[in-house]
């Protein structure tokens, strides 16, 4: 593969300009859930490559998926006004042309998936790198929440496992992508240290973790989320308690654990008759659902 279309190499290239594509991806991420939404993405981008209206076969044909695959994927971005439906044909919607020129301005200097006379079908090289450019939007949106959940634990370093459950990745999948930006020599793009602590005795064994580095402190103290979350003490307590450096996993845990105590205390006032510890786990529940959520 030509190295300019690597994985890796893109991925660098987008570290140099983070804080500015974190902060796009973050945007785009909001309307399009990139990890559950690739083939979604494809089709976007196919589209925009196109410039016109395709039937759902000429799109299936053209990115080699599936035709239910690619049905489904335009039903949920006509959902998400990215996409309109002309009799049996689809074409992009003011937002989804602007959704994709988002994108281009994001990869730009990346091969150009949006040439309009690519009207025969995408070449098999092009689809190649168009997965690539995918894979590496979702790559780097996952920086901005690895940033994100060292900068709110304690002396902003985790251990490898509860960065990894943080991040609701498997310790693998966590680890390829930290060590893309961990200990490199080029300052431009060494966001986290990694470092190995050793146990006392053998069968301790050792434990992986990862701090942030100068350049990462520097593009964590830009994000807006991080601020918005250290104002907030209630979020960032259960962050502790339930060891867990994200916002969505903590409110999953909180609510579900608020119900149960709730039913809990229910149960209990049925067979008691004392109704005052549910009264005051409603009130203190509200004011602590109200704080999470501010």
């Amino acid at each position: 593969m030509n190295p300019r279309y690597d994985a890796g190499y893109n991925v660098r290239d987008a570290g140099a300009l983070l804080h500015q594509k974190l902060l796009l991806l973050k945007n785009l991420d909001s309307m399009l859930d990139f990890a559950k939404s690739t083939i979604q993405l494809e089709v976007l981008l196919f589209l925009g490559s196109k410039g016109r209206a395709l039937t759902a076969r000429e799109i299936s044909e053209g990115l080699k998926i599936k035709y239910k695959s690619v049905y489904d994927a335009l039903l949920k971005l006509i959902n998400k006004g990215l996409v309109k439906r002309i009799g049996s044909t689809y074409e992009l919607t003011n937002k989804g042309n602007e959704y994709v020129r988002s994108l281009r301005a994001l990869f730009k200097g990346q091969p150009q998936y949006f040439d309009e006379a690519l009207y025969a079908g995408m070449e098999a090289s092009k689809l190649s790198e168009l997965r690539i450019t995918i894979k590496n939007m979702l790559i780097a949106k996952k920086l901005y929440d690895i940033i994100l959940a060292l900068g709110l634990a304690p002396n902003h370093e985790l251990v490898l496992s509860t960065l990894a459950r943080s991040l609701g990745l498997s310790k693998e999948r966590a680890k390829s992508y930290l060590d893309l930006f961990a200990n490199i020599s080029d300052p431009q793009v060494n966001l986290f240290k990694k470092y190995v602590v050793r146990g006392g005795s053998k069968s301790s064994g050792e434990t992986v973790k990862y701090r942030l580095s100068e350049l990462g402190m520097r593009e964590l103290s830009r994000i807006h989320e991080y601020r918005k979350i250290k104002r907030n003490p209630l979020l960032l307590t259960l962050m502790r308690i339930f060891r867990c450096y994200s916002e969505l996993p903590v409110i999953k845990i909180f609510y579900p654990l608020t119900y149960s105590i709730t039913v809990a205390l229910t149960l209990l006032g049925l067979f008691t008759g004392q109704f005052v510890p549910l009264v005051v786990w409603v009130i203190i529940a509200l004011v602590l659902s109200l704080t999470l959520i501010k």
